[in-house]
C-alpha cells in the first residue's frame, strides 16, 4: 500500500487532534476529581450551590428529594443532586478521554513508520493546547472569581474546579510550546 504525503498529513493532524481532546477530556475528568475533593473539603454547596434567591417548583423538589432522600429539604437535595452530577459526568468524560488517548496510541503503533515521520513542527500541538487551555482557563476562573467577590461562595467549586485544572494543563502546554520553539530556534 502507497501512502502519500497527504495521507500522512491527515494522519498526523488526526493523531494531534485525538491527542489533544482525549487530553481534553481527561482534563475534565481531573476537574471531577478536584471538584469532589472540593467538596469534601467545603461542603458540596460550595461546588454545587444555587445562587441566593434561586428556588425550584414543588414537582422539582419532589424529584430531587427522591433523589437524595437523605438531604431532609428541598434545598440540600438540589445540592447534592447538582454535586453529582458536576463529579459524576466529569469522570465519565475523564473516563472517554483516557479511551480516546488509548485509541490513539494504538493507531499511532499501528502505523508507527509513518507516525514517526515529522510532517507536523513540533511546535502544532503545543500551540494548539496552550491557546485552548489558556482560554478555558480564563473563561473558568474568571467568572468563578468574580461570583466568590460578589455573589458568595455557593457553587463557585463548579467553575473553579475546571479553571484550575485548564490553568495547569496551559502550563504545561505552555511549556511544551518554549522546549520546542527553543529547540526550533537552536
Amino acid at each position: 500500500m502507497v501512502i502519500n504525503r497527504y495521507q500522512t498529513l491527515t494522519l498526523h493532524l488526526l493523531l494531534s487532534l485525538a491527542v489533544l481532546v482525549g487530553t481534553g477530556f481527561v482534563a475534565i475528568g481531573v476537574s471531577g476529581a478536584l471538584a469532589a475533593g472540593l467538596g469534601a473539603a467545603f461542603g458540596k454547596a460550595f461546588v454545587s450551590g444555587d445562587r441566593p434567591g434561586v428556588t425550584y417548583t414543588p414537582q422539582r423538589c419532589a424529584d430531587f428529594l427522591r433523589f437524595h432522600p437523605e438531604s431532609g429539604d428541598c434545598t440540600a437535595a438540589a445540592t447534592a443532586h447538582h454535586f453529582d452530577e458536576v463529579v459524576e459526568y466529569r469522570l465519565a468524560a475523564g473516563v472517554l478521554g483516557l479511551l480516546v488517548l488509548g485509541i490513539a496510541f494504538l493507531v499511532r503503533w499501528r502505523y508507527r513508520q509513518l507516525a514517526d515521520e515529522r510532517v507536523l513542527p513540533a511546535s502544532f500541538s503545543p500551540t494548539v493546547g496552550a491557546s485552548l487551555f489558556g482560554l478555558a482557563a480564563l473563561a473558568l476562573m474568571g467568572p468563578s472569581l468574580l461570583q466568590m467577590v460578589f455573589v458568595g461562595p455557593s457553587g463557585v467549586g463548579k467553575l473553579l474546579s475546571g479553571g484550575v485544572v485548564s490553568l495547569v494543563m496551559f502550563v504545561a502546554y505552555a511549556a511544551a510550546l518554549l522546549r520546542a520553539l527553543r529547540a526550533h530556534l537552536a
